[in-house]
């Protein structure tokens, strides 16, 4: 998956979407 060339709005989009994945996990 790290293999793909993906702009730097894409990498902060997939970054905030762990971050709210992580988040949702936590509050479980």
């Amino acid at each position: 998956m790290s293999d793909f060339k993906v702009p730097p709005k894409a990498k902060g989009f997939k970054r905030l979407f762990k971050a709210l994945f992580y988040s949702k996990d936590g509050l479980k």
